[in-house]
């Protein structure tokens, strides 16, 4: 990878579903949060304060096994691939332990970085390139 980092959340009630269960599309929320972690938020604000933001393309979620109010869940967010106007992220969630047994959800998730009229713009430099 590019680039890559972890980021711990506890899951709070609010998280879960009338199952107990994390609610799946909570899983796009610290899929996010993780991948402001890694990009630095510094870095973001500045890039939105030009009048340019990252929005998501593509995203494909596959999810393993649940998560309750209560676990701690680790998110891994890699960097995977980037070009002139979007970045890759591959990003997996795990229920205390980094392992393949604590596996909840696995995630490919596509940004596009688009300026005020919504248009596709380039990624500035100092984001990471490859």
């Amino acid at each position: 990878p590019l680039l890559e980092n972890q980021c711990e959340f506890t899951i709070y009630y609010e998280d879960t579903d009338f199952s107990g269960f994390v609610y799946h599309a909570n899983y796009l929320k610290f899929f996010e949060r993780a991948r402001e972690e890694l990009l630095g938020i510094k870095k973001l604000r500045n890039f939105i304060e030009q009048g340019k933001q990252f929005v998501v393309k593509e995203a494909n979620i596959d999810f393993h096994k649940p998560a309750s109010h209560g676990d701690r869940l680790v998110i891994n967010t890699r960097l995977q691939k980037t070009g002139a106007s979007c970045l890759t992220f591959w990003q997996d969630a795990y229920k205390g332990e980094v392992n393949d047994e604590c596996k909840v959800a696995s995630g490919k998730i596509l940004v596009i970085a688009i300026n005020e009229r919504n248009r596709p713009t380039r990624i500035p430099k100092d984001f990471p390139q490859g």
